[in-house]
């Protein structure tokens, strides 16, 4: 007698689909998010040059003084001699004249932008607002890995050992 072939949902594949699936839309979101230039480190830039210049940061009370740029990091960290890239850093500038401490925010998950923050206004009356690009998502650099896109399209199961393998050797690879 044949037994029907049933799979045991446990914790480790639910785990497993939930972090596919934020790969996923992590993915998505970098290919599709953003058709601007991305940042550029200026000719003699060194790591930890931060200019600004003022701009406007849209929330979603309306506009809000800023002050726009780019911060120059070294592309590893640990190693200052790696090349330069230029991460993006908004200050939206709070609308009391003595403002408390700062509030640096960070948000997302992989592959997600720490740029936009429509909720800005609920803090920025009387705190300024920081924002600063992530390494890969945001600024002059950005991960572009299409050995994972590539793993994900060719799964028919996304928790089989095959998938999963398939996987691990595109994020590697990337």
């Amino acid at each position: 007698m044949n037994t029907p072939n049933t799979r045991t949902t446990t914790s480790g594949r639910i785990v497993a689909l939930a972090f596919i699936a934020l790969v996923v839309a992590g993915l998505g979101y970098l290919r599709f998010s953003s058709d601007a230039e991305p940042f550029s480190v200026p000719d003699g830039a060194k790591a930890g040059d931060l200019e600004l210049t003022p701009c406007d940061y849209e929330t979603e009370s309306g506009r809000y003084a800023a002050d726009c740029g780019a911060l120059v990091v070294a592309e590893d960290a640990t190693d200052p001699a790696s090349r330069l890239i230029a991460l993006p850093v908004t200050r939206i500038r709070a609308g009391s004249t003595d403002p408390g401490e700062p509030i640096f925010r960070l948000n997302g998950g992989p592959g997600q932008s720490n740029m936009d923050f429509l909720e800005a206004s609920r803090f920025a009356e009387n705190h300024d607002v920081v924002l600063v690009g992530y390494r890969g998502a945001d600024g002059s650099v950005r991960l572009d890995c299409p050995e994972v896109e590539s793993a994900l399209q060719h799964s028919s199961d996304v928790l089989a050992e095959e998938s999963l393998r398939a996987y691990n050797d595109a994020f590697r690879s990337c």
